[in-house]
């Protein structure tokens, strides 16, 4: 598709351009109940409509402020405002949204009230504060609240929240500001449901993996119109740059972002209030636009354990695990939601022993029912209670007594190993070996020891060409005068 439109003409590439633009529409004089359960209400979540848990905004059960609307937008890649449809609020005429929009003001114009919930407040104030940051006026809030009974354990939605004040003022104190509030859970007399998680005003519009509050100064390019000053999680942000410009009536946007991760009580009641507001005057105004995708989230937990030199391959990722340590994963699922998939992966060691012995001319000795009579080298495979292999080897030399001697022969076993380097592993085309004297006897050999490759150091860092191998499990033997060390390697 997009060869082809390098190659239309400059009429076709306006038009297409139309249909990626962001349009409101009105939702005056409908009830807040309906059009919260329209556009905001997902699957496995029902909506509260009995009289004691009341879908409001501005206190009102009927839609008469022109601060919320409808959206639909038909492109939501590239730097397109990245929702498809649901509702807008502004800080303004819910116009605002729309590419063209209008930055009418609000009706009804409520600046100058104290937020109807203290929280809203609260959070703004603690950012302030941490931030070492003037505490500024709030101005012309939308508040919409509502309450849920999810019959699912878990829920998420998603939003994203654009504003004029990009890019001049941020990191300024006109930092227009939102928050997605989440209590409960409570039962049909409004007391909390005992032995269950909590929440009170709990903030879930947060930075993704923080527990910072997602908002004109913490997440942007920076300010300016170049951008020249530090960015806050810039990968979270949008600039509509060059022939991308703007979709919605926003200078600059957020990426789609999920709320935080929210565990419920099924069947209980949850109350959910949702504000923005302008920060220290009325103007540049800002809109949060919300998904219709409130729904599960599932969280996988995996708890599993492999073996040195092997590997752990997460398909989701593309991504092969070969240390213990504990990775997470996010992924949308089929049904939408996001699922988040925690891995907690244990490496369990492969021992590997080295056993060198002498052979007197017509003697032998036994190994695990195999008789030894002759110089080579000999490996010996057995899986340990943890479950992986312990390979042990035994190299045999002509002597004048038939007795199991010193490997290093007085070299430092520890020193010994630490020297000799073989890298990479897991290894592709070449293998190199470090640290080994002139002349090292270097084999490489099959895991039932069968000789494969053997080549004499020429210096201290020596290559073995390795690509002709299949990819597996490989020995490498080096011996240096009467010091013989076996490595194991992987080949892929």
């Amino acid at each position: 598709m997009k060869r082809i439109l390098l190659f239309v003409s400059a009429v076709m590439l306006v038009v297409a351009n139309s249909f990626a633009q962001v349009t409101t529409s009105s939702v005056s004089n409908k009830t807040v109940q309906q059009i919260v359960q329209q556009y905001l209400i997902g699957p496995n979540i029902t909506l509260a409509t009995d009289a004691a848990h009341p879908s409001l905004f501005q206190g009102q059960s009927t839609i008469s402020s022109n601060q919320i609307g409808a959206f639909k937008n038909n492109i939501t890649n590239l730097c397109d405002m990245p929702m498809d449809s649901g509702l807008v609020m502004a800080t303004c005429s819910y116009t605002v949204g729309q590419k063209g929009g209008s930055e009418a003001s609000a009706s009804p114009d409520l600046s100058g009230q104290t937020m109807s919930d203290s929280a809203f407040y609260w959070t703004y104030t603690k950012y302030c504060i941490e931030e070492n940051k003037s505490i500024s006026n709030f101005n012309t809030p939308a508040i919409l609240t509502f309450w849920i009974k999810p019959n699912i354990d878990n829920f998420q939605f998603s939003y994203c929240f654009g504003s004029n004040e990009y890019p001049t003022y941020v990191n300024s104190t006109y930092n227009d500001f939102f928050g997605f509030y989440f209590s409960g859970p409570y039962d049909s007399l409004g007391n909390i449901v005992p032995g269950s998680t909590a929440y009170e005003m709990q903030n879930l519009a947060l930075v993704p993996g923080t527990s910072t509050a997602v908002m004109i100064n913490t997440v942007n390019h920076g300010s300016g119109y170049s951008h020249s000053q530090p960015h806050s999680n810039p990968e979270y942000h949008i600039v509509p740059t060059g022939s991308c410009t703007s979709s919605c009536g926003l200078n600059e946007y957020t990426t789609k972002l999920p709320t935080a991760s929210t565990f419920v009580v099924a069947d209980a009641y949850y109350k959910i209030t949702i504000g923005i507001c302008n920060i220290g005057d009325k103007s540049l105004q800002s809109a949060l636009f919300l998904a219709k995708d409130m729904r599960r989230f599932d969280t996988i937990n995996i708890d599993t354990t492999i073996c040195e030199n092997q590997e752990y391959y997460m398909e989701i990722a593309d991504e092969y695990l070969t240390q213990t340590g504990k990775y997470s994963y996010t992924y949308t699922n089929l049904t939408g939601g996001d699922s988040l998939i925690n891995i907690d992966l244990k490496v369990n060691p492969v021992a590997m022993d080295n056993y060198c012995w002498t052979l007197k001319a017509d003697d032998s000795f036994e190994v695990d029912d195999k008789i030894i009579n002759a110089p080579g080298t000999y490996i010996f495979k057995y899986q340990t209670w943890l479950g992986c292999d312990s390979t042990v080897v035994y190299n045999v030399e002509w002597g004048e007594e038939t007795m199991e001697t010193d490997c290093v022969s007085g070299i430092d076993k520890v020193n010994l190993n630490d020297k000799v380097k073989v890298y990479p592993n897991p290894a592709k085309d070449i293998l190199y070996i470090q640290g080994v004297e002139h002349d090292a006897l270097i084999t490489i050999l099959d895991v039932s020891g069968k000789q494969l490759k053997q080549i004499k150091a020429s210096n201290e860092n020596t290559s073995i060409d390795i690509s002709d191998l299949q990819d597996g499990i490989y020995l490498v033997n080096v011996i240096m005068g009467d010091n013989n060390i076996t490595r194991k390697i992987s080949k892929q």
